[in-house]
């Protein structure tokens, strides 16, 4: 699906890194893991919390562009499924005031030093939002995760060895996330930037679907597959 080549020459678009990102960060998360093991750290995340899954997940272009060929490859009674949840999704964001933000604050141009605090607003927002609405990931299902084989890297990463209830409110408590050495979302958005000449930018999960469609050109973009892979 992701590749196409020509002789010994192989060529790989934008949702073609995404697996090699996301074994990435589970190495990354293991070590992390580890180590906070070793200083007698044990992460309280659990089957069916799902807590998390009700905060501003920020996906890259790379896995935007994934996750929308992965739901099109789904059957048509699933694929229908997870669309209308993603409909309902954004209509609660349109209606809570949030679109526009979603859609614009996710930019980051170089040198935007407001990127930060804004991002910390907007996901603020988000979460009062969704826990007042009891707005969750379009594919969360029964609280459980329906696509957890392919969950975003920002979804693998994200793992904590605080009281599990204090992530309810990560905003007003002390959660202690584990601490990795290197965002793979973020890998994947400055990586996505520098090759389409354009500033990093995320997309937020529930917008995902519609960014994905809206932009076949960027779909269809191929690059060598080598460059693409040692880059990441």
């Amino acid at each position: 699906m992701q590749y196409q080549g020509k002789g010994s020459r192989r060529e790989l678009g934008l949702s073609g890194l995404v697996p090699h990102a996301w074994r990435l960060a589970e190495i990354e998360m293991r070590d992390a893991l580890a180590g906070d093991e070793r200083r007698g750290l044990e992460a309280s995340c659990s089957e069916g919390c799902a807590a998390c899954c009700h905060y501003l997940v920020r996906l890259s272009i790379p896995e935007a562009l994934y996750l929308g060929e992965l739901v099109m490859a789904l059957g048509e009674k699933r694929r229908t499924n997870v669309m209308a949840r993603f409909a309902s999704a954004k209509d609660s964001i349109r209606e809570a005031g949030l679109l526009e933000r979603l859609e614009a604050d996710l930019i980051v141009p170089p040198g935007d030093t407001g990127a930060e605090l804004r991002i910390h607003e907007l996901s603020r927002d988000y979460l009062a939002m969704a826990s007042g609405s009891g707005l969750g990931c379009p594919f969360l299902v029964e609280d459980l995760c329906s696509i957890h084989a392919w969950r975003p890297a920002t979804c693998r990463q994200y793992c904590v060895t605080s009281a599990a209830p204090l992530c309810l409110d990560p905003f007003g408590s002390n959660v202690r996330r584990v601490p990795v050495s290197r965002n793979l979302a973020e890998a994947m958005a400055n990586l996505a930037g520098e090759l389409l000449d354009r500033p990093p930018e995320f997309i937020a999960l529930p917008l995902a679907l519609d960014w994905s469609a809206a932009h076949p050109e960027i779909a269809a973009a191929r690059w060598d597959e080598r460059d693409l892979l040692d880059r990441i």
